[in-house]
């Protein structure tokens, strides 16, 4: 079934951080916001799960001092997007600067590299 587009309502990273933080969703349920439309994502596959851990290691080591590896976590990297990438690159500093800030930024701080 499609809707129509001037039936659908966007929602706001801020909206979807709230709904996260009320428990809206099953703990179990993989849900990422994506340019305002909440995604399901399927489970992951075993042999995916083995890569990403295997590039993050080897990243953790090879950038230890220059950038932290974030491994499956939460993104903002939009008012309308907050996805979980396998793995982000985040340069050191982005971070505390971020939480320093009364707002996120609109541009991300970080490279995907999965």
């Amino acid at each position: 079934m499609q809707l129509a587009p001037e039936t659908v309502r966007p929602i706001a990273r801020a909206e979807y951080d709230r709904m996260v933080s009320l428990g809206l969703f099953e703990d179990d349920e993989r849900i990422e916001l994506l340019y305002g439309v909440l995604v399901r994502m399927p489970p992951q596959d075993p042999a995916h799960s083995v890569v990403v851990q295997i590039l993050t290691n080897r990243l953790v080591l090879a950038l230890a001092s220059r950038a932290t590896v974030r491994a499956q976590l939460p993104f903002a990297a939009s008012d309308d997007s907050e996805p979980e990438p396998d793995i982000a690159v985040v340069p050191n500093g982005a971070r505390e600067r971020r939480i320093s800030s009364s707002k996120w930024r609109t541009r991300p701080s970080a490279r995907i590299a999965c």
